[in-house]
């Protein structure tokens, strides 16, 4: 298993989670540009035919389509080449919330294995951080429990009264 600093120099920490993300985002990406670019032949092809009721001659819907896909390359090229740029903030942004649950995840399996896992400290700019206070408020339960029940279990513990503990 990679250490943890290897870890994060990887591109993908969870590759079904972050591909997913990223994938969608590249999806949403392509829809979104291409719902607007029709939307804007729309509004030109209305005017187009607009112009006709007067008595101007109006070209046909195939070629008011190219003639727009002609006049907007340079749009479509800008958002293509902003692709790159995208995915990649998309990836960085995925990192803040994958190296998180990787970390919850191995200080479970770490709880399973019968270790005593240290509090979790995420990164600077990290997110999940509500829930890396709820595992820490965690690990210090199960460690308390776990000490509280080999008191019990010690000889020594029965003749000693049992003090309440409070939490802060």
């Amino acid at each position: 298993m990679p250490r943890w600093s290897e870890l994060r120099r990887k591109l993908l920490v969870d590759r079904h989670l972050q591909g997913r993300l990223i994938l969608r985002v590249v999806a949403y990406w392509g829809v979104y540009h291409a719902a607007l670019w029709h939307a804007v032949f729309l509004v030109r092809y209305v005017q187009h035919r607009l112009q006709g009721l007067s008595g101007m001659e109006v070209p046909s819907f195939s070629d008011q389509y190219v003639s727009a896909l002609r006049d907007s390359q340079a749009l479509l090229v800008a958002a293509a080449l902003l692709l790159p740029a995208i995915v990649w903030e998309t990836l960085r942004q995925s990192h803040r919330i994958a190296g998180p649950l990787y970390r919850f995840q191995a200080t479970l399996k770490a709880l399973m294995g019968g270790a005593t896992p240290a509090p979790i400290r995420l990164r600077r700019g990290d997110l999940l951080r509500s829930f890396e206070q709820t595992m820490n408020e965690f690990l210090e339960f199960y460690a308390q429990r776990q000490e509280d029940s080999t008191d019990a279990a010690s000889p020594a513990s029965t003749n000693r009264p049992k003090v309440a503990r409070t939490t802060v």
